[in-house]
């Protein structure tokens, strides 16, 4: 996650292509997004990828992941991707965040 949606443009969009593919079919690892846990998809929807493969990531690895990280780690892409940070999707990633901390507080409580 070091790099913006427009880096790498010979590969990334296969190679998105290709993991959306196998997530997709994978019996596995189950990604479910609600649009309403994370608002900053209402203005850069095409996020949704990256967001999506860093979920599938946390069922990969089986580890304790907060969904907090996860809002930080899509939150980098964005900043790193030419012409689509703002001041808006800065606070609807920090909506995203105080959600995801809400979520990750009663992910706790209830484990």
């Amino acid at each position: 996650m070091q790099v913006g949606l427009d880096d790498c443009p010979e590969v990334v969009p296969a190679l998105d292509a290709w993991t959306l593919e196998w997530l997709s079919q994978s019996e596995e690892i189950h990604v479910d997004v609600k649009k309403a846990d994370w608002p900053f998809l209402a203005y850069a929807p095409e996020l949704q990828t990256v967001l999506v493969q860093r979920l599938a990531l946390v069922e990969l690895t089986n580890g304790p992941s907060r969904q907090v990280d996860v809002v930080k780690d899509v939150r980098r892409v964005a900043k790193r991707s030419e012409g689509l940070w703002n001041a808006v999707l800065g606070r609807a990633f920090d909506s995203a965040e105080g959600l995801a901390g809400r979520r990750d507080q009663t992910q706790q409580k209830e484990g």
